[in-house]
């Protein structure tokens, strides 16, 4: 396998992200003046990379210490080679489910493959306000960030489809902090954008993408995703749909109809979502479940229902209900599963599909 090393670093890339606190009750997004909610990721640096070199080992302390005449024998002596220690065994090899940052680990580098997602992102109902008249503001790079000092670049409008410099708020909320709009743009800091959060039931300050449109990047087991016609760039965070440990609680990962990828939706089942119960929408149903058209589904689907949920599986080790298969998740339909996703499939009673039902929908 081999490795990749992007030419881009810093910016406007987010850091991991994190869960917003939860000790009070979030603010009214009018309030941008209130820097009291504590961050729960306020050390993340976003699109920061560690400037200590491979291999490179820093010890502590004063080189003083010690007595000078104490250690080996050998030191200093040309004569004498430095040691090597050998191994015969192969490195190691652990599976990420994506390496979107600067530097790309020996496991899984799909940075190069750009995400184009059908779905249109804006601003959440609660902060939609009347067309205010045109506004000269400079056009930027979202990705690079280079807007003069003291502005960010962010999308702007009822639409989110523009980009543009706006104002950096006096105290700029970070990573995973309530936020709220102001004036064209938002209070979160460079290289994030005050977005919903059903979970939270609030605005929170998510990570834009960074280095450039060629070259998006995010941090680790996130994967850059473009929204809005191209000018809306947002990291998201993938996920094993095997592993439910991989999203967060309230939340279910499911693939996208973008790239095959799977990524952590907000779980709007409800009192539903087990085999054979009807959903709407790809995140309809429980974790370990996936919402496919009734011809997949053992047992089928409830009359008149467009799709229903059948379990997922592990192809390695398959528990479906009986007289059902666990089929390959993108076998069939001319698609090649991503690294660490090769072991996805769902219950079905049809073995060979020809065509896939039309990906559902997300409700986010």
């Amino acid at each position: 396998m081999s490795l990749a090393l992007l030419g881009c670093s810093g910016g406007g890339g987010g850091g991991t992200e994190a869960a917003p606190s939860t000790g009070d009750e979030p603010g009214s997004s009018s309030d941008t003046s209130d820097t009291s909610k504590p961050s729960t990721d306020s050390s993340s640096d976003p699109g920061g990379t560690d400037t200590t070199a491979p291999g490179e080992v820093i010890t502590e302390g004063d080189p003083t210490e010690g007595d000078p005449t104490e250690g080996d024998p050998t030191e200093g002596d040309p004569t004498v080679g430095p040691t090597t220690e050998t191994t015969t065994e192969p490195p190691g090899e652990a599976c990420h489910l994506a390496d979107d940052d600067v530097e790309c680990n020996p496991l899984v580098d799909r940075s190069a493959e750009v995400a184009f997602s059908p779905e249109h992102l804006h601003p959440h109902a609660s902060e939609l306000k009347a067309a205010d008249e045109p506004t000269a503001l400079e056009a930027c790079d979202i990705y690079a960030q280079d807007c003069p000092e003291g502005q960010k670049c962010t999308v702007i409008g009822q639409q989110w489809d523009e980009v543009a410099c706006v104002p950096l708020t006096q105290f700029p909320r970070q990573l995973g902090e309530y936020c709220g709009q102001e004036g064209d743009g938002d209070t979160c800091d460079t290289g994030l954008l005050c977005r919903w959060d059903p979970l939270v039931s609030s605005q929170i300050c998510q990570p834009l993408c960074g280095c450039s449109a060629t070259s998006p990047t995010c941090s680790e087991n996130e994967r850059c995703v473009i929204y809005n016609g191209g000018a809306l760039p947002m990291c998201e965070r993938l996920c094993d749909p095997l592993d439910t440990s991989t999203c967060k609680e309230g939340e279910v990962c499911i693939k996208g109809s973008w790239v095959n990828d799977f990524f952590c939706k907000m779980d709007v089942s409800g009192a539903t979502g087990k085999l054979g119960e009807a959903c709407e929408a790809a995140n309809g149903c429980d974790p370990g479940y996936s919402c496919e058209a009734p011809e997949y589904v053992p047992g089928g689907c409830p009359e008149g229902a467009i799709a229903c949920c059948t379990p997922l599986c592990d192809l390695e080790n398959p528990q479906c209900p009986e007289d059902s298969k666990c089929l390959e998740y993108f076998g069939g339909f001319g698609l090649e599963p991503a690294q660490c996703l090769e072991d996805v499939g769902f219950c079905t009673v049809e073995t060979m599909p020809l065509t896939r039902a039309q990906e559902m929908r997300l409700s986010i």
